[in-house]
């Protein structure tokens, strides 16, 4: 594409279905943070209970945390937690890439937006479109729903669910 089509910096009115999918993903990405202290309380039964772990280092450090409150978590919650926290790293580092990195190059024949790595361990650059941007969203979710399957079977087999 001649360089002349490719948008630098482009202000926000010129992509605004970018800003409507980066909020989707943004509100998915809260909700299973969220998840992950909810998680954190049911297994150590403490509401005030909120580590915040480097994404790469959640599932080893929460294994630590369900290994020290034994008892709480079964087996195969334990399993399931692993899997889960393992595979959110890859979309939360997308997520902190679209966050903190800098968009600055869209292409409007591709609808690609080109964000620079601004951070430590960030790639130096990444292409996103809507639909990439939506998958990590969506993907957000299902992790954030899988992780709230595992909390509810922990505070039922308690006894602390509702009524």
């Amino acid at each position: 594409m001649p360089d002349d089509e490719i948008v630098i910096f482009p202000e926000a009115e010129i992509i605004p279905s970018f800003a409507i999918v980066f909020m989707r993903m943004m509100f998915a990405h809260a909700a299973f943070e969220e998840e992950v202290r909810r998680l954190q309380s049911a297994i150590t039964n403490n509401p005030k209970f909120d580590k915040r772990w480097d994404t790469s280092e959640r599932p080893q450090r929460m294994a630590t945390l369900i290994e020290n409150h034994s008892g709480s978590v079964q087996d195969q919650e334990a399993s399931e937690v692993s899997r889960v926290l393992t595979d959110a790293i890859d979309p939360c580092r997308q997520r902190n890439l679209l966050t903190h990195g800098r968009w600055w190059r869209f292409d409007p024949k591709t609808l690609t937006i080109k964000i620079r790595g601004e951070r430590k361990g960030e790639p130096e650059s990444a292409n996103f479109t809507e639909a990439k941007i939506l998958s990590i969203a969506s993907k957000l979710r299902a992790l954030a729903t899988d992780l709230y399957m595992v909390r509810r079977e922990i505070e039922h087999r308690r006894g602390d669910h509702d009524i």
